[in-house]
């Protein structure tokens, strides 16, 4: 199929393989279409940055794609790869793009004007390293959707409504994404000018994974234990002065330190952690020079499971949930039609005693909200 790569107006009409050649060269990136790539073959160490683009003809067959692999397609940006997901398409009812929450909602075809977003000006996609740009363009349909989602920074937005996203950008973990209902550039006007600021996404996309994953000195992998978890890590260059430092966090946003070691002759290091977090949760390794500039960093997730037990089921009065970090998650009690149920909470340590002498009978589920992740369990009060 040609679509999303060509047509539209000249002097660009196979914009998007022109706008790729010009910032990484001809023969300089590769094209692999959703219904025959292989995920594992793209997101990996060896790959800095992936431009996914669907257009009527290839919509479905991105989001099957992306819910088929988005797990390694989140890792993967998290540890410093940078993604753009935009999609175009005249068909369907929107894209459910992982990250957390966000989408791509279409079809909605804006026949005029975008502009700039109202906080993005200083972002360097404005700046070149393409010019000359403009900060209002329009288009027969400059856009068939919007975006929504938490966490956003809004780059292009309809100039009428403007909580009406066009692209957006989101951090996660130490890689970006780009989230874009963009036609091809080739319907955009004015024609250069928004062809220069195309190429400009691309190339600010690439210098920031690039930035991340450049030097490639260090191998570094999380695993658990009988005792907790450890860390290792190789390097093959150490320099007088420099030194490791590591820590761990239960969401990858917010980080404890957690040990500092200084760099040695040795290649291969080690860590045991005897208390990591339960659950899903990350270690980051930094390689510090001797002024305590970060020269390289890694991030390994690991996974550590602490039985969850509730007892007694069927429950009568009260019933008790048992686990890593309890008394820290928070609880909701739902009937089943879904509605909230109110129950009296009372917190010990790694358990919890729930009050429920007051509900009815029947089956309910008790929703468990801890570090970021959610589960049910259900709960039979007789």
């Amino acid at each position: 199929m040609d679509e999303p790569w060509c047509c539209g107006w000249a002097p660009y009409p196979n914009s998007n393989p022109q706008t790729l050649d010009a910032v990484f060269g001809p023969g300089g990136w590769s094209l692999s279409y959703f219904e025959y790539a292989d995920a594992n073959a793209i997101f990996n160490d060896n790959t800095c940055y992936v431009f996914m683009e669907g257009g009527e003809g290839h919509t479905d067959y991105m989001e099957s794609f992306f819910s088929t692999n988005q797990t390694l397609i989140e890792q993967w940006v998290f540890n410093g790869g940078s993604l753009f997901i935009n999609a175009a398409p005249n068909v369907g009812d929107g894209l459910s793009c992982g990250f957390g929450d966000v989408w791509l909602w279409y079809p909605y075809a804006w026949p005029g004007d975008v502009m700039y977003g109202t906080d993005a000006l200083t972002h360097p996609i404005w700046n070149g390293p393409f010019t000359p740009l403009a900060l209002e363009m329009w288009g027969p349909s400059y856009s068939h959707g919007y975006v929504t989602g938490s966490g956003l920074t809004p780059l292009i937005v309809d100039t009428y409504t403007p909580d009406q996203w066009v692209l957006s950008e989101k951090s996660w973990g130490m890689g970006h994404v780009f989230f874009g209902t963009m036609t091809t550039a080739s319907w955009h006007w004015p024609n250069t000018e928004c062809v220069n600021i195309r190429q400009n996404m691309h190339s600010y996309m690439y210098l920031m994974c690039g930035l991340i994953l450049s030097e490639g000195l260090l191998n570094f992998t999380a695993h658990k234990t009988i005792d907790g978890a450890q860390v290792k890590w190789q390097t093959t260059d150490t320099k007088p002065g420099y030194y490791f430092e590591v820590a761990k966090s239960r969401n990858g946003n917010n980080w404890e330190l957690f040990a500092l070691l200084t760099a040695n002759e040795l290649n291969t290091y080690s860590l045991n952690d005897t208390k990591p977090f339960n659950g899903k949760s990350y270690y980051r390794l930094s390689y510090m020079d001797d002024n305590g500039n970060t020269k390289e960093q890694k991030i390994a997730p690991i996974e550590i499971a602490t039985p969850l037990e509730i007892y007694p089921i069927p429950a009568d009065n009260y019933f008790v949930v048992e686990t890593a970090g309890a008394e820290s998650s928070n609880y909701t009690l739902l009937s089943a039609s879904g509605q909230k149920m109110q129950i009296d909470i009372h917190t010990g340590i790694d358990e919890v005693l729930i009050k429920i002498a007051h509900l009815p009978a029947g089956i309910y589920l008790l929703q468990i909200d801890q570090n970021d992740a959610r589960t049910y369990s259900r709960i039979i009060i007789d």
